[in-house]
């Protein structure tokens, strides 16, 4: 990945063409910075593109779906952002932006098992500060004691020739390695080098 490169339109494009298989996507057009340019017109920075969901439902009966014996659903939401050049600012009004959006989406209840917030911000470059932040960013609420479920918020960072997750973000991290080089991702994983990386991620 460090020897791929690609614009932030591309990388867009191919990451929302891969969601897209199993995501529900939604247009959105949001800026969530408050710069001003030298005529104090807004100057979006970062901005929301697109949203996404996707809903699991498991379970197990006995001979009909009447008798359930346990059932639960797991939730993601994932938001898509394009920046210019990332600070750490940035990145906290997106994860801002993306908690308030999710956190109206989750139903907690005795069903719910867990549901994810995700951001995924494609920027041309961003700063040390900002990427350090992202790799350390973790944040994760309870309801009622995990009675009802939690929710995990992660974010990931793809600029040109790389990709940065926060901890317990390998999904997301798989999705954008494939985005943006299928052949090199299986590549990757085959062999005894990929399954080493299976073992201990």
């Amino acid at each position: 990945m460090d020897n791929l490169k690609f614009s932030r339109e591309d990388a867009m494009k191919k990451i929302l063409e891969v969601y897209s298989r199993w995501y529900i996507l939604q247009n959105e057009l949001t800026t969530t910075s408050g710069r001003v340019d030298s005529s104090g017109n807004p100057n979006p920075e970062i901005t929301l593109v697109q949203s996404g969901r996707m809903d699991e439902e498991e379970g197990q009966y006995l001979m009909t779906r009447r008798a359930m014996i346990w059932e639960a659903e797991s939730h993601e939401y994932v938001y898509f952002f394009n920046a210019t050049h990332l600070t750490k600012a940035d990145v906290e009004k997106a994860l801002a932006e993306s908690y308030e959006r999710g956190m109206k989406c989750i139903v907690p209840g005795p069903k719910h098992r867990c549901s994810y917030i995700a951001s995924v911000i494609v920027a041309d470059s961003a700063d040390k500060e900002a990427v350090s932040y992202i790799k350390k960013f973790q944040k994760r609420e309870n309801f009622k004691m995990s009675l009802h479920g939690w929710m995990d918020q992660i974010v990931g960072l793809v600029v040109p020739g790389k990709i940065e997750v926060s901890p317990g973000s390998k999904r997301m991290e798989d999705i954008l390695e494939y985005s943006l080089d299928p052949e090199g991702y299986k590549d990757r994983r085959r062999g005894i080098k990929g399954f080493i990386k299976k073992l201990f991620r």
